[in-house]
């Protein structure tokens, strides 16, 4: 039923969309326009600890009885309105528990307001972080999932980036020579993992250079106020205060060497009491073999709240095979290294071992 919903949901907007910019429009017309795209990536990683890494037991969290978390599919649907407008989406669906939850990813118009703005508005992917905007799209990336001390959104993780905001951004794109820039001015609002809270009067700017495609260099800043969801009871150290963060990233694809490293620093205010602060970090090196790519990472993140510190410092060797041009095996190995509870989620009385392995392997496709 709820997948229904959604379906009868996203053909409501394509047809608002096409009826209010397009006017009258053949079908045969908007369908020329239109482009359906999609990727899957099956996902399987066991740890030899029996506490959840990197979600509760409740959410499919990785344990020592293995887990299929991080499973995941979507199809992307994109038409070109007209000269001046488009329309992007993406319907997603994820493993939890036993079975797969589908939502509307994100979905917006986008206006061109002269050669190099445009003005996008609606559900928008979240502009933050090297490969955010295609997080879930395995075969884009060397990782089987992109390194968690950036691109994880749990209530204990490191928070500096998010699935997608609702409203508005001010795009500009620009070339010179080999060189191509851009700066993404945005405003609008997050919902929270698990509805229960949101980031409002969001405003943040992106700002991306790429050389040949080559290098790129990327540097991001946001804020805004946490406040409880409607029916929700408050917290009163998080409601109303305000919530910063910082990103800066590199990425570099010179002959046959890989490299990708970021850095963020997230803060949130406490009511009467000191700031939460996270520091993370990660570096990837890696070299083309033909259609072998093995690769190294290291993460570390530390949280400091009410005069405590948590972390991870994570350590993966990986390879990635090129099956073809849209299908991608993976593999790898990681130790993870907790100063507290880190990224696991413990039951009162428990305690996290201080080395963990992991072990995944994953299967990414795109159509």
């Amino acid at each position: 039923m709820a997948t229904r919903g959604i379906r009868r949901a996203f053909i409501g907007v394509v047809a608002i969309s096409l009826g209010t910019f397009g006017g009258t429009v053949q079908a045969a017309n908007w369908t020329d326009r239109t482009v359906v795209s999609g990727f899957m990536s099956a996902v399987y990683s066991k740890t030899n600890e029996e506490i959840p890494f990197n979600g509760d037991a409740a959410e499919a969290g990785i344990d020592q009885d293995g887990s299929f978390q991080g499973t995941r599919y979507g199809v992307n649907i994109r038409s070109q309105i007209s000269d001046q407008v488009n329309f992007a989406s993406q319907l997603f669906a994820s493993q939890e528990e036993e079975h797969f939850t589908v939502h509307l990813d994100w979905a917006f118009a986008g206006i061109k307001l002269s050669d190099d703005v445009t003005l996008r508005a609606g559900k928008i992917k979240y502009p933050v972080g090297l490969v955010n905007e295609y997080v879930d799209v395995g075969v884009a990336y060397p990782w089987i999932r992109a390194p968690l001390v950036i691109y994880s959104e749990g209530a204990e993780g490191p928070n500096a980036t998010r699935e997608a905001y609702t409203g508005f951004s001010l795009l500009l794109e620009r070339l010179s020579g080999d060189w191509s820039y851009s700066a993404d001015l945005f405003t609008g609002q997050v919902n929270l993992e698990g509805d229960i809270s949101t980031v409002k009067n969001l405003a943040g700017l992106s700002l991306r250079a790429d050389w040949n495609e080559i290098l790129q260099l990327h540097v991001a800043a946001n804020r805004g106020e946490m406040q409880a969801a409607e029916g929700v009871v408050p917290d009163p150290d998080m409601d109303g205060e305000q919530h910063r963060a910082t990103l800066v990233g590199m990425k570099a694809e010179i002959d046959n060497v890989i490299v990708y490293a970021e850095g963020s620093k997230v803060t949130l205010g406490v009511a009467g009491g000191e700031d939460v602060t996270t520091d993370s970090a990660y570096l990837t090196v890696g070299y083309r073999l033909g259609n072998f790519l093995p690769h190294v990472t290291y993460q570390t993140w530390e949280r400091k709240a009410e005069g405590e510190t948590s972390g991870n410092d994570i350590t993966t060797l990986g390879v990635r095979y090129d099956l073809n041009a849209s299908t991608a095996l993976k593999f790898e190995v990681s130790n993870i290294d907790t100063d507290g509870e880190g990224l696991f989620e413990p039951e009162p009385g428990e305690e996290v071992s201080s080395m963990t392995r992991l072990v995944s392997f994953a299967v990414d496709v795109v159509f």
